[in-house]
């Protein structure tokens, strides 16, 4: 990514759709939006399907503990304190009235975003006439014709899938409802810091996929997502035999209707491995975090430590601690040096924007639970940041 700290509208662009360019340059992208300028470009990024790019709306309007969850043009509503992690890497697409244009960026400079870039008034304006020309030409009315029937066809299944959905739950989760108050929890993720965990004493461990590689931790629980498209080098079923309490196997719903990404129905036939569902659809960012698991699908937002994170906070520790979950492009802590980094396998701003929204879902429902992040590096900041002399030594080495 290229710093652009100093550039403050779109000069360079003749054509709104010529942003599209400068959209699939960033990985990460944020707007901030304010009256008609702001919601103009929210309606031509939704039209134009360019919203997919963005990983949030920025807003500083909600402060303190009263966070709820909002979505607007289907993405997440996030304050300013729960992006942190994205001050340095993040750009912001800033679309406000030209006069606000000195008060908006002392503001977001302010709170600690590092890469701005302005609509200025030829911009709006350019973006207004498309807008008209869509609405003209029928496209707009299409747009939601179409997206309002694909609602209508996923509620349905929504509708249907419900009695399904509780029915499993209420066998899998009820029994783990504030079961670890007052205790650490610690998630286990597959990222190369894993390595540099030191076992915390007396804390219950909750690993993703194949954590259970780490022969030194006793893992309590192992939630695995993604059947099909697991490592055929290192199958995740291996490790079942080592987990002391239960393994949690996923279906994806996928509003087909069929179910996908499932694994064979002759997983369950022991007593230590449940199922569960948890919700994909494709439209990861959009999905509402749910306080009663019992009920509802578990949401993803492009990893299956959300799965893992939403069951911790049914069980109401004290303490969530987060190892071996980098949010980079940087392969496995049991990679081989033939291996290759997992870039491209998984969208690391969603996973980013999913932290943002389990901390702010935490402090909602939770404000007590602490979490702590162990060696973090795409989300530092976001929480409590701890770090093991031996990683520290190894970023001092350069290695």
């Amino acid at each position: 990514m290229y710093n652009i700290d100093n550039i403050s509208i779109f000069d360079s662009f003749a054509t709104p759709n010529s942003l599209a360019n400068t959209f699939k340059m960033h990985k990460e992208l944020i707007v901030y939006p304010e009256g008609e300028v702001g919601e103009n470009f929210l309606d031509f990024l939704r039209y134009t399907n360019h919203i997919v790019y963005f990983s949030c709306i920025a807003t500083d309007k909600t402060k303190g503990n009263n966070i709820e969850q909002k979505f607007s043009h289907n993405l997440p509503v996030m304050p300013f304190e729960m992006l942190v992690h994205f001050y340095e890497t993040a750009l912001v697409i800033v679309a406000v009235p030209v006069d606000s244009h000195g008060e908006i960026r002392q503001k977001l400079t302010e709170a600690g975003f590092k890469n701005l870039l302005f609509l200025n008034d030829q911009m709006h304006v350019a973006i207004k006439k498309e807008l008209e020309r869509r609405a003209k030409i029928g496209q707009i009315s299409n747009w939601f014709m179409k997206n309002v029937l694909s609602d209508l066809e996923n509620m349905k299944y929504r509708v249907a899938e419900q009695q399904e959905i509780s029915s499993v739950h209420e066998k899998t989760f009820a029994e783990y409802k504030n079961a670890f108050r007052g205790k650490k929890v610690v998630i286990l993720g597959n990222a190369p810091t894993m390595k540099y965990y030191k076992p915390i004493p007396d804390a219950v461990h909750i690993g993703l996929n194949r954590a259970w590689l780490r022969e030194d931790v006793q893992i309590d629980f192992l939630f695995c997502i993604d059947h099909r498209s697991m490592d055929d080098r290192i199958d995740v079923t291996l490790g079942f035999n080592k987990i002391k309490e239960k393994v949690f196997l996923s279906t994806t719903l996928d509003r087909l209707p069929l179910h996908w990404h499932s694994f064979p129905e002759e997983y369950f036939m022991e007593s230590h491995i449940k199922h569960f569902y948890i919700n994909s659809c494709g439209r990861y960012k959009d999905q509402p975090i749910y306080s009663d698991i019992c009920h509802h699908a578990l949401t993803e937002m492009g990893s299956g430590v959300f799965a893992a994170l939403q069951f911790a906070l049914w069980t109401y520790p004290k303490q969530i601690y987060l190892a071996g979950f980098d949010s980079t492009p940087s392969g496995h802590f049991f990679d081989t040096d033939d291996d290759e980094p997992s870039e491209g396998l998984l969208n690391f701003p969603i996973q980013k924007l999913g932290f943002a929204r389990i901390k702010m879902f935490a402090r909602q429902y939770q404000p007590e639970t602490e979490f702590i992040s162990i060696n973090p590096v795409g989300l530092k900041g976001l929480f409590t940041d701890t770090y093991t002399d031996d990683y520290l030594q190894t970023v001092s080495d350069g290695v």
